[in-house]
């Protein structure tokens, strides 16, 4: 697939130019005709492994997990659940039914669901690292939103070290295949950027330079490659390689795409991110075109996130 410095507009055309080639050279041929319409076959869906994912179907944003293509309610608040991650089988999210927003972990089918943090400001966007011991968040419980890490049990909140004064805000850490690295985004170069930073803190780097920005972040399955939002224009995605910082273009669609989680398989974002009217879609591990994920529900959803193992 060519890749360029523009959004894509993915293989889609010339799919289609190939297709109707293809067609009229049967239509033409003496000795074959045309496909009868109760024998056409849509292409098949790609199988797509189980995620988990924020929906307003029942009114305010609640947690859902898709799992061997149902879809289950896992969260039963009336207020305000987002952002679900999972690793070693177990779910942290971020809930507002205690009046703030607070660090949640429960079982994966949303068992036993237990309150992390107690700060009186924000704290949100967790994520389990893949050894199943510890949590990375966001907290603005010192005034300006940073990346904090705790146990699993909610013990030991402490401030990760990334290199930035603590004036500069930080969000949307995610932990590296290997549990190794987070890469996060920062503004300490004026516009948001993806950084990665060793897991125990450190001095972070600068992956991604963006006319526009970067955010959400998104670790390929084998850690080589971080596949994030620019914020260029419509917002789109791009992937950068961390062992030479070289950048591509990854996925587009008409409106803004975002909030991108991946696996060994494929990759899942939103079409309509940022807005109210969010899908979920999936693409190959080298992006391109874009197939829709059914989520069972009407609604508006956000985070889609694949269960990690």
């Amino acid at each position: 697939m060519s890749r360029t410095n523009s959004p894509l507009v993915g293989p889609a055309p010339r799919a289609f130019a190939v297709g109707c080639m293809a067609l009229l050279a049967g239509a033409c041929s003496s000795s074959s005709s045309p496909v009868a319409p109760d024998q056409q076959r849509a292409p098949k869906a790609p199988a797509v492994a189980d995620f988990v994912y924020a929906s307003d179907a029942a009114g305010t944003p609640q947690i859902y997990w898709s799992h061997d293509g149902t879809n289950t309610r896992l969260t039963f608040d009336n207020s305000t659940d987002n952002n679900p991650k999972s690793a070693a089988g177990k779910l942290v999210f971020t809930s507002y039914r205690d009046n703030d927003a607070e660090i949640y972990i429960s079982g994966l089918d949303g068992s036993a669901q237990t309150r992390l943090t107690h700060s009186a400001g924000l704290d949100d966007e967790a994520a389990i690292d893949p050894s199943g011991t510890r949590i990375v968040f966001t907290s603005a419980r010192g005034g300006v939103i940073r990346i904090f890490t705790m146990d699993i049990t909610g013990a030991n909140q402490t401030a990760l070290t990334t290199g930035s004064e603590s004036w500069v805000p930080e969000r949307a850490p995610v932990w590296s295949p290997d549990g190794s690295q987070i890469a996060f985004v920062s503004t300490r170069s004026n516009l948001p950027q993806v950084y990665v930073v060793p897991a125990a803190g450190g001095q972070a780097v600068q992956l991604t330079h963006e006319s526009g920005g970067a955010v959400d972040p998104a670790w390929s399955a084998d850690g080589s490659q971080i596949v994030f939002v620019s914020a260029t224009g419509t917002p789109y995605l791009r992937e950068v390689t961390l062992a030479t910082g070289s950048t591509i273009d990854f996925a587009s669609a008409d409106a803004a795409l975002g909030q991108p989680s991946c696996n060994a398989s494929m990759c899942l974002a939103v079409n309509g991110a940022y807005g109210g009217n969010g899908s979920v879609v999936s693409m190959g591990t080298t992006g391109g075109s874009l197939s829709p994920v059914s989520t069972g529900k009407k609604g508006s959803v956000t985070s889609p996130s694949f269960v990690q193992p």
